[in-house]
């Protein structure tokens, strides 16, 4: 496992024991999820 997907996993697990909200982007590649992701502090009002 690389050090990146390690810390991944880690920081998933310790929402889920934590009950910490995650939020979970996939679909297929060239749909905008990065873009969306990128939209998300402007649309929430966090800009």
């Amino acid at each position: 496992m690389t050090e990146s997907l390690r810390r991944a996993a880690n920081f998933l697990r310790e929402g889920l024991e934590g009950q910490t909200p995650i939020l979970s982007i996939h679909g297929a590649r060239g749909i905008g999820k990065s873009s969306r992701v990128r939209a998300l502090p402007k649309i929430v009002g966090d800009e």
